[in-house]
Parts: structure tokens; C-alpha cells; sequence
């Protein structure tokens, strides 16, 4: 999903790739009569099945899930079985036994906060306020329910907009919900498939990123304090319940708790909740090691350790995919997702000072960077980046020109999506003011600079629009 969502970071003034995005923005807000998934009234999103062909408002099969079979040997991600070809018709059964439980369909689910990356991408290749609108609008029902919920975002919204409208009444059922504990029949085990920070935490981000508007991540925060508040201790190790209903699973409505206690799984959406907020105090239940330790002075051989190990996983990847026997007759759509040798993660947080794991399809970061001689978004040749410190009001990082013989120009620009605001820039003890939302810099052959930046942040209206592009 990156791969579409960041396609306007490379070219905002790609006309096609606007239309299309504000083709796929409009089938939330009833932009096409032939798909109404949004319920303006209610300010829903009317299944958890939902997109051009409309919301899906009667119970699913599990044929919806896995469609017909077909025939021939494939190699099955999720068979259990990973690198045996299995014959297709043998193996269906077992698909089907999969997907036993993920039938109820009907109504909002939090996994649809997801759908304003859409809406979001819309506005920032056009600034056309009606997206922003529907994100702020939609995005706000949820926080409102949530707060009714006493914190704890739901998984099962009913059409007439209620918590619990279906489903038993339960806040905490539906498909992927807190209490989606199954039998998954095509390995035969039980699995805990509480997905709601897949969608809930980039459509949060998202509206702050529109806003600016503390609400929504105070709505995160609570919903970790909840959560938190569960917490069990067991030999110096603190284990925190990642699911909440009928510990007996999906299909049983008794006696409600908190359970599946694990280790602190969370801590990308911790991480996540500091960046936006940096409050000192989300930053407590952060471990201070990785990224976040280098940031707070404490873990110097990071970068070196995050990209040797990088660059060693770029090698695995292709070591795996020269020695794959498959061929794309044998291979579903899935099978090639984990030797993926694309790795920028590190690199997000070591130049441009963001963090995305997981389905976070949104670029928050504190800088983005321009080559003013070619016109293009990126590095120019020659010029590394490394961010060495954020706080609330200000971010360093070091350029550096790799050149020895020929100067380079870079623009730098505040946030991502040019939602931050330069104040000044200091370097070598000189204050320089800006107050604006992007600078020229200019490295000398062979030099560097630490540059220290003070910015307002979520300032200003996110926008893909390039530097050069007159407004």
C-alpha cells in the first residue's frame, strides 16, 4: 500500500495518479452512486466489506474470503507449510476452514479508519478541502465513540451508528475485533487476530496530521492507559491483554475480561504516540533502546548497526528469491510479501526523522529533503542526512557532502508533507531566522554542518506540492 499511497512524494503533478485518487477518495463519500459505503448521517462506513462494488450488508461466506478453487500445486503462505507445493483442490477445504469465523460483516469497524489514507491523499495532491472534511468528520465519530466506550476504541458499530449496534450488542466483537479469538482450520490452531490498531492508529494520525488536533492522540493515549491499566508482572517482566471478551473465543458470549496477555507488542504504536505528541511523558513507556535510544543520547552505534543490518537483509531477500523454484503459475498474490529486499524504515528514521511500522501508510516525519538542480524530490547526489535530536520545538541533523571537488544544493523541507513550520536555523552558534516551511541549504566541496532547527509543528495544511511549484 505504500507503494500507491507515496507515489505523489514522487510526482504530485501526475494528473492520472490525481483522478485516481480522488476516484478512490469518493467511494467513502458517496461520490459514486453505485458504492454508497458512507452513512453521512451516521457517519459510518456501512461494512467491514466495502469499495467499488459498495458495502456488503448481509453475513459473509466463506467463499466471499477465498473465492473458487482452481486447479494446480501452489505454495501457500499460510498453509503452515511454507516451500511445499500443495495441490490446490486438495488444499481448498482447508482455506475454507480458515476463514470459518470472519463472517459477520455488517457495520463500522475500526479497521475502516484505514480507508482516510485515501481521503488524505486526495487533499494533499489537490487541497481540496471537502477530503480533509470527510476525514476530520469521520475521524471524529470514532473519537467521540470511544470516549463513550470509556476509552476503548470499538470494533463493532452498528448502521444506526450505536457502539455494539449488532452482534450482540458487544463493543468488542466483530471480524478482526478485541474478542476475535478463532479456530483457524487450515492450521489447526487457535488464533488471536485483535487488529484494531490497524486501522485506528493512521486514521488518527491522519486527522492530526490535518489538524493538528491533540483529541485524536489523546484518544491513542487513552486507549494504551486502558490498556495498561491491565497490566500483569510477572518475574520482572510486564505482560499487557491483547484481546477483551469471552477468553473462550469468537463464538461465545460469556463472562467478559481482558486476556491473551503477551509482552508489550505495542511499542511501535508507543513509539508512534511520543512522535506525534512529544510529550515527555508518552515517551516513558517507550524502551529506550533502537531509534528512540540513539535520539536520547543513549545507543550512538545505531545508525551504523541499523544499516550493516539492512543491508544484510537486502541480501538475504535476494539470496531467497535467486534460490525460489516457484513460477508465477504456482505462486498466489501473498507468497512474495516477506522477500521484499525494499528496506527504508531505517533510513526514514535516520534521515528525515519518522518512524512508520506495520500499516502505517502515512510519511510523519520532521524533514524531507529536494534537489533544486534536477527538480526532482530527494537527495541530491552526494548529500547524506542523519537526524540526531528531536524535541517539541526542533529537530537536529547533520548534512554532509560527500563531494570533494563540486558544491551542493539541497532544499529542506519541515515534515513530510510540509505541515511544520521553520523558526530559524542555528548552526555553529549563529541563529538564522526562516519562518518558513522549507530552505535552501548549500554545502560546500567535502563539508558539513549540524544544523539545529527550530520549527512550530502541524503548522500548516499537509501538501505533496513541490518547493519549485508556484501555489
Amino acid at each position: 500500500m505504500r507503494g500507491v499511497f507515496f507515489l505523489g512524494l514522487a510526482d504530485p503533478q501526475d494528473e492520472v495518479l490525481k483522478r485516481r485518487m480522488k476516484r478512490f477518495a469518493g467511494l467513502y463519500m458517496n461520490e459514486d452512486p453505485t458504492a454508497p459505503n458512507y452513512d453521512s448521517k451516521n457517519k459510518i462506513i456501512r461494512s467491514i466489506w466495502n469499495g467499488s462494488k459498495g458495502p456488503m450488508l448481509r453475513r459473509a461466506t466463506v467463499y466471499d474470503w477465498v473465492g473458487d478453487p482452481v486447479e494446480g500445486q501452489f505454495n501457500f503462505l499460510h498453509s503452515g507449510k511454507r516451500g511445499q507445493m500443495l495441490d490446490f483442490a486438495e488444499h481448498y477445504p482447508k482455506m475454507l476452514a480458515h476463514c470459518a469465523d470472519y463472517l459477520d460483516s455488517e457495520g463500522d469497524n475500526n479497521l475502516n479508519l484505514a480507508s482516510t489514507s485515501l481521503a488524505l491523499n486526495a487533499f494533499v495532491l489537490t487541497g481540496e478541502k471537502k477530503y480533509r472534511d470527510w476525514v476530520v468528520e469521520y475521524v471524529s465519530a470514532w473519537r467521540d465513540r470511544t470516549s463513550q466506550n470509556g476509552g476503548n476504541i470499538p470494533s463493532n458499530i452498528g448502521l444506526d451508528g450505536k457502539i455494539g449496534g449488532t452482534y450482540g450488542g458487544k463493543w468488542y466483537k466483530g471480524t478482526y475485533g478485541w474478542n476475535f479469538t478463532i479456530f483457524d482450520g487450515e492450521i489447526e490452531q487457535v488464533g488471536h487476530r485483535n487488529y484494531f490498531t490497524d486501522g485506528s492508529w493512521p486514521g488518527f494520525g491522519n486527522a492530526y496530521l490535518l489538524t493538528g488536533d491533540p483529541s485524536y492522540i489523546a484518544t491513542l493515549r487513552r486507549q494504551m492507559d486502558n490498556i495498561y491499566a491491565q497490566k500483569r508482572i510477572e518475574n520482572g517482566r510486564v505482560l499487557l491483554p491483547q484481546n477483551y471478551g469471552d477468553p473462550r473465543g469468537y463464538k461465545f458470549s460469556g463472562q467478559e475480561a481482558w486476556y491473551n496477555y503477551t509482552g508489550n507488542l505495542f511499542v511501535p504504536r508507543l513509539t508512534e504516540i511520543y512522535l506525534w505528541s512529544m510529550d515527555r511523558k508518552d515517551l516513558e513507556r517507550v524502551p529506550k533502546t533502537g531509534w528512540i535510544g540513539f535520539l536520547e543520547g543513549q545507543n550512538a552505534e545505531y545508525p551504523v548497526r541499523a544499516l550493516q543490518g539492512d543491508l544484510a537483509r537486502i541480501k538475504r531477500s535476494l539470496d531467497t528469491i535467486a534460490r525460489d523454484s516457484t513460477t508465477p503459475q504456482t505462486r498466489l498474490a501473498d507468497y512474495l510479501l516477506n522477500m521484499n529486499p525494499v528496506v527504508t524504515d531505517n533510513l526514514t528514521r535516520l534521515m528525515l526523522g519518522g518512524s512508520f511500522e506495520g500499516r502505517i501508510w502515512t510519511l510523519h516525519t520532521r524533514l524531507r529533503y529536494f534537489d533544486p538542480e534536477r527538480k526532482r524530490p530527494g537527495m541530491p547526489e552526494d548529500v547524506a542526512a542523519l537526524v540526531e535530536n528531536l524535541t517539541a520545538d526542533s529537530v537536529t541533523v547533520v548534512l554532509v557532502n560527500l563531494n570533494a571537488t563540486s558544491a551542493r544544493s539541497v532544499i529542506v523541507q519541515a515534515g513530510g508533507y510540509r505541515e511544520h513550520q521553520f523558526v530559524s536555523a542555528e548552526l555553529d552558534g549563529k541563529v538564522t531566522p526562516i519562518d518558513a516551511a522549507f530552505t535552501p541549504v548549500r554545502l560546500a566541496p567535502g563539508a558539513g554542518a549540524r544544523i539545529t532547527f527550530k520549527m512550530k509543528r502541524y503548522l500548516n495544511p499537509p501538501t505533496e506540492s513541490l518547493p519549485w511549484i508556484v501555489q
